[in-house]
């Protein structure tokens, strides 16, 4: 199963792409290393997926304002080239092996799905 490209996609935002962004808070009892592993997942299962312009993934920053929630213990972004590659992803094989080895270990999922209407780039 591949994910749809848009024809312009290329490795920056643009009008028309999706941001799909996940907070995953894990339980306490999770094995020790399994942050890293999702992280490795991305790097190698998802990242190279047709349909997947960007993946960027990180633990939070001490927050030093208090608008900032630092509670989490890792965050996914992924920019995909459109809405309909995002949509194809729920039921995609890559996804469902995730969510089946990492989901137990998950005490709260926080999504933000944001339509990429502009980009600009800093200095």
């Amino acid at each position: 199963m591949t994910l749809p490209m848009s024809p312009s996609s290329h490795r920056t935002a643009q009008s028309g792409q999706l941001a799909h962004a996940v907070c995953f808070w894990l339980r306490p009892d999770c094995p020790a290393g399994t942050a890293q592993a999702m992280l490795d997942f991305y790097r190698t299962e998802v990242a190279p997926l047709d349909g997947i312009v960007l993946v960027i993934a990180g633990t939070p920053r001490t927050a030093t304002r208090d608008v900032v929630d630092d509670s989490y213990d890792l965050a996914v972004t992924t920019l995909f080239a459109s809405t309909a590659a995002e949509e194809a992803w729920q039921s995609h094989p890559v996804h469902d092996r995730f969510r089946e080895r990492f989901g137990p270990w998950f005490a709260r999922v926080l999504v933000h799905d944001t339509c990429v209407t502009w980009e600009s780039r800093g200095n």
